[in-house]
């Protein structure tokens, strides 16, 4: 029931699909080696997604994409050009 994960003043969270939230003692890259790289992505620095939370995607400056979550967060969650079309591929998979 993972939705996305973030970091926020070197604290990490999990969010579930009813907005719950919860700290968890492990860094951004310690998470994305026990999840599934099937379900789970490094959208970048600050926020780990699950493909099934991801409600769409669309291009933004430069060759990098704005992503929306589910549930919604208060920022632009943003791909980077190098990682954009690893992401592509991953959400096409």
């Amino acid at each position: 029931k993972i939705a996305y994960i973030f970091t926020e003043h070197k604290l990490s969270f999990i969010v579930d699909n009813q907005k719950n939230k919860s700290i968890i003692d492990k860094t951004l890259a310690e998470l994305e080696e026990c999840l599934s790289p099937v379900k789970f992505f490094r959208l970048n620095r600050k926020f780990i997604a699950n493909i099934n939370y991801i409600s769409n995607f669309k291009p933004y400056e430069k060759g990098k994409l704005l992503v929306a979550l589910n549930p919604p967060v208060n920022e632009k969650v943003v791909v980077s050009q190098e990682k954009a079309s690893e992401f592509k591929k991953w959400i096409e998979e």
